[in-house]
């Protein structure tokens, strides 16, 4: 369960992503190469959920509908094969079946802020499997 400290100036990204290939910046078309991930960020009211293979340009972003709040949420993402499913407390939110990488990938938590506001995410448990 992770929860934004600040939902109006933060970008935060909570899922997936190929090993020392990009980082976290402010950027609001800061897409890392090979995620998948979940993506807070201010420009939308709402969590994306996006899969990416070599960044700019090449990625799938869908709009959850779920709105960026101070609250906890359980994040879940699911491969198989060649498809993600995202959920958000339990609720399946997107899909995507376009920009898969296809190596493995490691955890991503990562949060950056648009202004001097304090940044940061709360956790209460953090759990990940990955067997593809």
């Amino acid at each position: 369960r992770i929860g934004l400290t600040n939902a109006t100036n933060v970008r935060a990204k909570i899922g997936f992503h190929a090993f020392s290939n990009g980082a976290l910046s402010e950027s609001s078309t800061n897409v890392i190469r090979g995620m998948a991930a979940f993506n807070a960020d201010t420009n939308s009211a709402n969590w994306m959920f996006i899969t990416s293979t070599s960044g700019a340009g090449n990625y799938t972003q869908v709009n959850t509908g779920v709105a960026l709040d101070t609250n906890f949420h359980t994040f879940k993402i699911v491969r198989v094969a060649t498809n993600y499913t995202a959920y958000i407390d339990g609720v399946q939110v997107a899909t995507s079946s376009t920009f898969i990488y296809a190596s493995p990938l490691i955890a991503l938590v990562g949060v950056a802020t648009k202004t001097t506001e304090a940044r940061g995410l709360k956790f209460v448990q953090y759990y990940g499997e990955q067997s593809w």
